[in-house]
């Protein structure tokens, strides 16, 4: 697969730093989250679940496309300069049928997340709006009998997950994606027998220069027992890239 030659010209805090300096704003109201009309639903008797993504998303690429004042609190809590520097924040945990194909928004009578639920894990997803969203949209089609079981699942992982210093490991800013999958297996022996249950995911730079940033990295897990604490790794729907990628700087904010 071609290569992309680029650039990194910053220094930042290790990235295992960030949810043990993170101090979160209280969350003042439930988030009001409704499916979006251009999204159907997808009932998990068409869309059954072979495989279970874990997705992290790397801060600096997110924070440096916003464009203009920070205006969410979300947002602000991520991105704010006057904030630690997040690392790998949790996108969410889905269930997926194939690569293409997955369950969404499904009907439960599980409750949702209450306000102190959320409130608790702003610092491994810092908005209260996403962490809403991901459980209505993915985490209502799982075996999770609420919002708040889903939410504490994902949180189990994340601390049971040791994240890389991906900047530590870049050399001359610059980063293959199988060497994020090899960090990650080298400081998680889970994954020794199964690289590919790691998928890396990059994304065209946000700020036109034609270079590539790492975007979000995929763990993916048997759905047995998922709900109870079991993290079995399996391979994921889709390959990883091979491409070679920046790390961009943590946006300021206007």
């Amino acid at each position: 697969m071609r290569l992309i030659l680029t650039t990194l010209a910053l220094s930042l805090i290790p990235a295992q730093a960030m949810a043990q300096q993170c101090v979160a704003a209280q969350v003042d109201a439930l988030p009001k989250i409704s499916r979006p009309a251009a999204e159907p639903v997808k009932p998990l008797a068409k869309h059954p679940i072979n495989v279970y993504s874990f997705v992290m998303s790397w801060t600096p690429s997110y924070c440096a496309g916003l464009k203009g004042p920070l205006k969410d609190p979300g947002d602000k809590l991520q991105c704010g300069q006057d904030k630690p520097p997040f690392g790998l924040v949790v996108h969410g945990l889905w269930g997926e049928t194939d690569g293409t194909n997955w369950p969404q928004w499904c009907a439960t009578k599980a409750p949702a997340p209450t306000l102190p639920q959320l409130q608790k894990h702003l610092c491994i997803m810092p908005s209260a709006a996403t962490q809403m969203h991901e459980w209505k949209k993915h985490g209502a089609c799982g075996p999770w009998t609420s919002g708040g079981a889903y939410w504490q699942s994902v949180a189990r992982l994340y601390a049971k997950l040791k994240k890389p210093d991906l900047y530590k490991l870049a050399k001359d800013g610059r980063m293959v994606s199988d060497a994020v999958v090899h960090a990650f297996v080298d400081a998680n022996p889970m994954f020794k027998d199964n690289e590919k249950a790691i998928q890396v995911q990059t994304m065209p730079a946000a700020d036109g220069s034609g270079k590539v940033w790492l975007k979000q990295v995929h763990l993916c897990f048997e759905p047995k027992g998922i709900e109870k604490g079991s993290f079995v790794p399996k391979a994921c729907p889709a390959p990883s890239s091979s491409e070679l990628f920046i790390i961009p700087t943590l946006r300021k904010p206007a």
